[in-house]
């Protein structure tokens, strides 16, 4: 229902009993920071926003139970907060955490590693960084043909035919 403020009020309700029930590096609390950091980015308070995402990170990346794509989803979601503050350059770091992360648990043909080019590429964009824009503008295109064409289509590898 786009109630950003009423469902903030719920997730730092959740957090508060989550914090004096869980150990301080249970998943949960980074799923609830994560929340939290979402609600906050939804409002505008992007700075607010990121400190959440830090502390689910923290979390994450230090749990015994790492799960490395819920890593690279927060990792994502930091690099959105820089890139709407216009630190595009702790941006691209981010993002390149997340791209590092996809390229060993995803399919190298996976949307999500085309979504994650795209993203570098606007960066590299905003950083007046043409050639590398286009360098992952295409790897993106190249993603997107091979996981959506068939393979006798003739534009299929578009990797092979852009040589």
């Amino acid at each position: 229902m786009r109630e950003y403020s009423t469902a903030l009020q719920f997730y730092q309700k959740t957090l508060k009993i989550e914090e004096n029930s869980l150990p301080s590096n249970h998943s949960s609390l980074a799923t609830v920071y994560g929340d939290i950091g979402r609600m906050h980015g939804y409002i505008g308070e992007y700075s607010t926003a990121l400190l959440f995402y830090q502390k689910a990170a923290e979390i994450q990346r230090n749990s015994i139970f790492l799960n490395y794509p819920d890593l690279a989803i927060t990792y994502n979601f930091i690099g959105i907060m820089y890139e709407k503050m216009g630190e595009y350059s702790n941006a691209l770091e981010f993002y390149k955490k997340t791209l590092e992360i996809q390229q060993k648990y995803v399919p190298l043909n996976h949307v999500s590693l085309a979504e994650t080019y795209n993203t570098l590429a606007r960066v590299f964009e905003c950083l007046k960084q043409y050639e590398e824009a286009a360098e992952h503008t295409k790897r993106a295109i190249e993603i997107v043909c091979q996981s959506s064409l068939p393979s006798n289509h003739s534009n299929s590898d578009v990797s092979t035919n852009s040589r």
